[in-house]
């Protein structure tokens, strides 16, 4: 898919996310301390409540504005399952490799 286009990240790291937790936060954490820095990370919102999803958008937005360094985007699945918010993360993946 990304053939003729440049690559800026090497791994897109797609994480299916039901609700903004602490857990969701640890991991955040985990992948910006890595030595390596080439990757965006796509929040794949897979939460069934309206209310929730904005939540995990503002957590998005918050995040992308607390490490601007790496790019973080926000998607919303298809259909609030985890399976469908891996596919949706696949569909858009920017990077070659997808985690």
């Amino acid at each position: 898919a990304n053939r003729g286009f440049p690559i800026e990240q090497e791994i897109s790291y797609i994480i299916p996310v039901k609700a903004p937790t602490e857990d969701l936060k640890k991991t955040v954490i985990s992948l910006v301390n890595q030595a390596h820095v080439n990757f965006d990370i796509l929040l794949a919102d897979c939460a069934g409540d309206r209310k929730i999803s904005k939540q995990i958008h503002e957590f998005s937005l918050d995040l992308s504005e607390t490490i601007g360094h790496i790019t973080t985007r926000y998607i919303r699945a298809s259909q609030p399952t985890e399976l469908a918010a891996w596919t949706s993360g696949v569909e858009k993946a920017v990077c070659p490799i997808v985690a």
